[in-house]
């Protein structure tokens, strides 16, 4: 047991997922080591976050997002793709 930030393993990730929890640039400055160079973060957002888009550390992009439509809510939900440069 660890934070992702003090996590070193031998093998990196071709993907990491998180749930909605931090900004997008904390969540890819904490775990982006674990990273694979063509590996991708698959971030779950609330509504689609153009702010914190415009603060993703420079190495990355956007890639593709996806909206969510969950059975039973109307709470808007994406699924942000987001990758290396």
């Amino acid at each position: 047991h660890s934070r992702a930030e003090e996590f070193d393993p031998v093998d990196k990730f071709d993907m990491i997922v998180s749930r909605a929890f931090a900004p997008l640039k904390n969540i890819i400055g904490w775990c982006q080591h674990l990273l694979l160079p063509e590996g991708i973060f698959l971030a779950m957002k609330g509504p689609y976050p153009a702010d914190e888009l415009t603060e993703l550390p420079e190495a990355f992009q956007l890639k593709e997002s996806i909206e969510i439509t969950i059975p039973d809510s109307d709470a808007e939900r994406n699924l942000l793709l987001i990758a290396k440069v």
